[in-house]
């Protein structure tokens, strides 16, 4: 939900040139092919150990650039109630008993693409939807958490905690561009504002 605030400055800057805005939430998977078709000027993913090598091999082989936007480690997204919200810390193994959200993928066996930092567990209850509001109400109304970056900026800070996940990998947030097209004044200064506002968490 961070994209938020750089979207709507943009917006609001460039309303003289142009009347439609796409901010569009989509798979990891839909995100590259979109930058690679020319359907969008820029996609935000994050790389992880996982899918590192094979995604920026695929970059390479579609001509598209990745700028590393910043370092992040796995916090884990909890109701303000819940049972583990007082802990400082959180290890894998107390999740073990609570439900997994997770956003979802095209295919869900394929790690390359998967945007959940953990893996759930064996036997573990797992809810998947691919809606970032329909994910925020899933944790609010149960015991269930989520995993991510933790780069949270809106109302969601008044219902939702984030816990850093002990001996976490770290994750790199960045924008993929297509090589083969010359970014626009206005896809320029929405990089410029997404950059500010990860500062500004710093």
């Amino acid at each position: 939900d961070f994209l938020s605030q750089p979207f709507l400055k943009v917006m609001h800057q460039f309303k003289e040139e142009y009347q439609n805005f796409h901010l569009v939430e989509t798979t990891t998977l839909k995100n590259i092919e979109s930058v690679r078709d020319f359907k969008s000027e820029l996609g935000i993913l994050y790389l992880n150990k996982d899918n590192r090598r094979v995604l920026e091999r695929y970059f390479q082989q579609e001509e598209l650039d990745f700028e590393p936007l910043g370092q992040f480690q796995t916090q884990i997204f909890l109701k303000k109630d819940h049972p583990l919200a007082f802990k400082k810390i959180i290890y894998p193994q107390e999740l073990l008993n609570y439900p997994q959200v997770r956003f979802s993928q095209e295919d869900q066996t394929a790690a390359v693409f998967n945007e959940d930092p953990i893996e759930a567990f064996d036997h573990q209850p797992v809810m998947y939807t691919n809606d970032r509001g329909t994910l925020m109400n899933l944790l609010c109304e149960s015991d269930a958490y989520a995993s991510g970056l933790g780069i949270v900026d809106s109302f969601i800070n008044e219902h939702i905690v984030l816990k850093p996940l002990a001996d976490a990998t770290t994750h790199t947030l960045g924008v993929i561009t297509n090589k083969k097209r010359k970014l626009t004044p206005i896809a320029k200064k929405f990089i410029e504002e997404v950059k500010e506002t990860l500062a500004k968490r710093d």
